[in-house]
């Protein structure tokens, strides 16, 4: 796997990302649907992710998740946003994008390319520049044939 620099949401952070990182001693990795309690990707929305070397309870995650529910904010694990493979494409200018949930079109910054889809599909722009992701440690890497 090679390690890679992707647009992960930092701009559409529902906290501010510093005092979030500094309270937890975390950081950042990016916006990200979660899975609900039947399985699935939870739909419209995405949650804040952020990653910690030492979670605060042996037994924790080393993800969690900030969300806004009717608007309360809620922390929870993001465990379940690390699972599987995260679907991207490469804009002209190089920039990695994903779509974070289903129905979240994203355009590159240079209006190049697409991705919609989330984790339930991918519908995009620029055949053959899409991009196989995995986050690991909190890092986010290229998956080549499949590993």
């Amino acid at each position: 796997m090679k390690k890679i620099i992707v647009n992960s949401g930092r701009d559409d952070a529902q906290c501010i990302i510093e005092k979030v990182e500094a309270k937890y001693n975390a950081k950042w990795v990016g916006q990200l649907a979660l899975k609900t309690r039947d399985g699935g990707w939870s739909g419209d929305s995405c949650g804040d992710v952020y990653y910690q070397a030492t979670p605060p309870v042996e037994g924790y995650s080393n993800y969690f998740a900030l969300i806004i529910q009717n608007g309360t904010l809620l922390i929870t694990s993001g465990a379940s946003a690390m699972e599987g493979i995260i679907n991207g494409v490469i804009a002209d200018d190089g920039e990695i994008i994903y779509s974070r949930y289903r129905h979240d079109m994203r355009y590159s910054t240079d209006k190049s390319t697409f991705i919609d889809g989330g984790r339930d599909y991918v519908r995009g722009g620029r055949d053959g520049r899409y991009i196989s992701m995995k986050i690991v440690d909190g890092e986010w890497y290229q998956v080549e044939d499949g590993k």
